[in-house]
């Protein structure tokens, strides 16, 4: 059995809140929640958290994949889970276009609230 360490510690830690905000993020899209990059909702959501970061979906991914890594140990994987941020980057950047076009309220938003991670 491998020993525990603190890195380990922390990764379990960002994989169980990251699983959270993913399934926070999800549930506040309800129905309008889609693998696509067109928007379905009416109106844009900014609610939940939403109200935090303009992709809550991804940032809790990044999170879950950052802490796989972390708990594992396996610094191996590390390539794997850049390639999974800049996929998820560009898909949010391509979500944004949409997001601008249907939505005139997103300029405003988006100066607001951060993309992938949180503003403090």
């Amino acid at each position: 059995v491998p020993a525990v360490t603190p890195l380990n510690m922390v990764g379990a830690a960002l994989f169980i809140v990251g699983g959270a905000v993913w399934m926070w993020a999800a549930k506040t899209m309800g129905r309008y929640l889609t693998p696509g990059i067109k928007p379905r909702s009416p109106e844009l959501i900014t609610a939940g958290p939403f109200a935090f970061v303009r992709h809550p979906i991804y940032f809790g991914a990044s999170l879950v994949f950052l802490g796989m890594v972390l708990a594992s140990g396996d610094m191996k994987t590390v390539p794997f889970l850049v390639l999974i941020l800049l996929v998820e980057i560009e898909k949010a950047r391509r979500e944004e276009e949409e997001l601008s076009k249907r939505f005139p309220g997103f300029a405003d938003y988006k100066r607001k609230v951060g993309f992938l991670v949180p503003r403090l």
